[in-house]
């Protein structure tokens, strides 16, 4: 059966607007599922992303340390919306730990990497910098690190 999907044609910087185009894809069209690692689960966007994989069909693998920078019970109200999902795996790792990180991304094997984990909070990062290079920074470095794991790149 197939499904009417929209996507977004944009024009570029002052060329237009956004134009919005049903789709209609075939059974035949659709993209196989795929084992996606996304970082920043607890998050907003992270959160939403996952839903949208798994809705599609895809595996994924929920990457976030849960840190108490704002209310930690919403982060977990927010994976409880997929944590019971048979295609979701949850990892409460911080993406610093390189050895935990390389050993995720060896079990799971993930096709695609979203990295969406960041240090919150603007004003916070002016009276504690670095939070942010270590989370922001060391941590994405630590990410791709995990990453060559998969790709036999060396780092």
């Amino acid at each position: 059966m197939p499904a009417t999907v929209s996507y977004a044609i944009a024009h570029g910087r002052g060329h237009g607007p956004l134009l919005h185009t049903p789709h209609t894809v075939e059974p035949s069209d659709r993209t196989p599922a795929m084992k996606v690692m996304v970082t920043g689960t607890a998050g907003f966007i992270g959160n939403a992303l996952a839903i949208r994989l798994l809705e599609r069909g895809d595996e994924v693998l929920g990457v976030d340390n849960l840190n108490d920078y704002y209310d930690v019970q919403l982060k977990r109200d927010r994976l409880a919306r997929i944590s019971s999902h048979p295609g979701f795996r949850d990892a409460r790792i911080d993406i610093e730990d390189l050895a935990a990180m390389t050993r995720v991304v060896k079990d799971f094997r993930p096709e695609r990497v979203v990295n969406l984990a960041a240090q919150a909070g603007v004003r916070y990062s002016l009276t504690n910098p670095h939070a942010y290079i270590s989370s922001n920074i060391q941590g994405f470095a630590e990410h791709l690190r995990s990453c060559a794991v998969i790709t036999g790149s060396r780092t």
